[in-house]
């Protein structure tokens, strides 16, 4: 593709949307630990993590396949054995390579309480906190660090992926969700450019309108202004950091021993989420992204979240892999959920109904020192204990957990708590932060 193509390409689904260029700065400025970036990866259509990280076996009837107590990284963190499924060697080594290879990085949360089992409601609380006036916590974090960037917050859907309240935030944000960017990097001779294009400058020189009434108190049409405004958007998409955006995922896609995939052809559109976001940060554009996955909605049959988790996995695999081509692998946090969860007995059709319970899994960075642990607990059949939110263990006069306490430890992890933006969106009164992350 080439290069101006591509800088319409980004106009066209969001990227052309930018802070005026004196804003713009190098890099987002770090979090807590020096952590710049957020990934949060949705599992969406509600993951089970019996069948991932919290495995409970057939004996109570909970899975159909028995608990292996091999499958156990050095640190003690157990996954899943694979039922006889299709493609289920590729999935038990999507599975080991993953954990063996992460393991140390992981933090495993279960038990933890979404406060529903809607999808819609729960895709809401868990990224956010409550049911509608908060914003996700990927938003957060590029209101809060990223502000001087061009785009802080890219996002690619999943059920709250388009309405975490960024306006509220003064943040900038691109939905690329079904997109013409992702349709048209694999199609570049494709004919839909041109007809974007037009849309999107329509639409930009509109805000811009919108923007200068705003600064300036003034009400004059946009036909006034309509050349200089078009004048401003081309040096917009002309900057070099959209071309240095360009130049990135060309290295990327350029390297022949890039080890993103264990199995190419798997989760492809995924792993063009991971490309972007990746190359993106590395340009200094964004410092938060919310990529999305789907195929865990199995009411019809629950041995469909093997397939679906192995992918995930090796889709993550990929994220780390180009963060980690572009060196920012140590300075980036990956929290990766589902908007409910499944329950513990299947139903009539082989599947698992909703429940809020559900489990949560972060990993961090590269040589951060953290991870190779669990925080919280399940019963046998798979119900929620109170716990000791010190120690992550049972405790009969303990506490529920809830996202809410997860949340809260994630804000301050990523050094979001003290600011004035976090402020304006309260988790909850009293809330004790977790020993999720130390």
């Amino acid at each position: 593709m080439k290069r101006r193509q591509f800088i319409k390409l980004l106009a066209a689904s969001g990227f052309g949307a930018a802070l005026p260029v004196a804003a713009v700065k190098a890099n987002a400025a770090p979090g807590a630990g020096n952590y710049r970036y957020f990934v949060a990866i949705a599992a969406d259509g509600g993951w089970d993590s019996t069948c991932l990280f919290d495995p409970k076996g057939k004996a109570n009837e909970i899975n159909k396949v028995a608990l292996d107590n091999s499958l156990k990284t050095p640190e003690g963190l157990q996954w899943s054995a694979v039922p006889d499924v299709k493609d289920k060697a590729i999935i038990e080594n999507q599975y080991r390579q993953f954990f063996t290879r992460y393991g140390n990085r992981i933090t495993a949360i279960r038990g933890v309480d979404s406060l529903t089992s809607s999808h819609l409601l729960g895709a809401k609380s868990v990224w956010s906190g409550n049911f509608g006036t908060n914003p996700s916590i990927a938003a957060l974090h590029s209101a809060v660090h990223g502000r001087n960037l061009p785009l802080p917050y890219i996002t690619f859907g999943g059920h709250y992926g388009g309405s975490d309240y960024t306006a509220d935030l003064g943040v900038e944000k691109a939905r690329l969700g079904g997109g013409g960017l992702l349709k048209l990097m694999g199609n570049p001779g494709g004919s839909q450019e041109s007809g974007l294009y037009g849309m999107i400058k329509n639409a930009h020189q509109d805000r811009l309108s919108r923007q200068i009434m705003e600064e300036n108190g003034l009400d004059y049409r946009l036909s006034s202004r309509s050349k200089g405004l078009d004048n401003l958007l081309n040096y917009r998409l002309s900057e070099n950091r959209f071309e240095q955006l360009h130049d990135n995922l060309a290295q990327l896609e350029g390297v022949p021993d890039f080890k993103g995939d264990w199995n190419s052809g798997r989760m492809q559109h995924f792993k063009l989420q991971a490309r972007l976001t990746a190359a993106s940060f590395a340009t200094g554009t964004s410092n938060a992204a919310s990529l999305s996955q789907w195929g865990f909605d199995t009411h019809g049959n629950n041995n469909d979240q093997y397939p679906a988790l192995g992918n995930l996995l090796e889709g993550i695999h990929y994220l780390i892999e180009a963060l980690t081509f572009f060196g920012i692998a140590d300075q980036t946090v990956i929290m990766v959920a589902s908007d409910i969860g499944r329950r513990a007995l299947h139903n009539g059709s082989g599947g698992k109904d909703h429940h809020n319970v559900t489990g949560q899994m972060i990993i961090h960075p590269e040589g951060s020192g953290s991870g190779g642990k669990y925080f919280g607990e399940t019963t046998d059949r798979y119900e929620q204990v109170k716990l000791n939110l010190e120690t992550g263990k049972a405790d009969r006069n303990g506490t529920n957990l809830t996202i809410r306490h997860t949340l809260y430890g994630m804000r301050e992890y990523l050094g979001l708590n003290d600011s004035e933006q976090a402020k304006r969106f309260p988790l909850g009164e009293n809330l004790i932060m977790p020993n999720l992350f130390s």
